[in-house]
């Protein structure tokens, strides 16, 4: 549930509208329960939706693209429910819901000298599927290292010389 992120695009008057899909009805009764703190009241905002599907069901049904899919997801654990969402054909379809002005921005792990081969791999996804793609470092505070988060585009979103607060 990417609490932070739909509660930060939804403070902005340009945002038509917010669709989250979960897979979990569970995760969004747990996040309204113990984390309204972070959501603050973001579930009343006429502009966001909550979809319940499995992300495939919901591409496949997606009518419009999209201009900015954050791809807020459990690590790509081998096993694991989320090991499709980092795959050559899950990027192929997030790709092809992006609008041709917009961006995915997706969390590729750690980085650093002992923890960046899944950081490059998930970024090497990305830019395999998006004509223009930037890898963009943060410290994070609540887990105490830096990550990776890989931006992907099919126009070039010019974010070469930006300050990191306008980014």
């Amino acid at each position: 549930v990417s609490l932070g992120a739909v509660r930060e695009a939804l403070k902005h008057d340009t945002v038509e509208e917010v669709v989250q899909v979960e897979i979990d009805p569970r995760m969004v009764d747990l996040a309204r329960s113990h984390f309204d703190h972070i959501t603050q009241g973001f579930h009343a905002d006429p502009r966001y939706r909550l979809m319940i599907a499995d992300i495939r069901d919901h591409i496949a049904a997606a009518p419009v693209p999209y201009d900015l899919v954050i791809h807020d997801v459990s690590e790509p654990l081998p096993g694991s429910p989320a090991e499709f969402l980092f795959t050559p054909g899950h990027f192929a379809d997030m790709a092809k819901i992006v609008s041709s002005a917009g961006a995915f921005v997706t969390w590729a792990g750690a980085t650093g000298p002992c923890s960046g081969a899944e950081a490059g791999a998930i970024h090497a996804l990305t830019s395999g599927h998006f004509p223009h793609a930037e890898a963009l470092v943060c410290h994070t505070q609540s887990y105490g290292t830096s990550w990776l988060f890989s931006v992907g585009a099919h126009q070039d979103l010019d974010l070469a010389g930006r300050a990191a607060g306008l980014v």
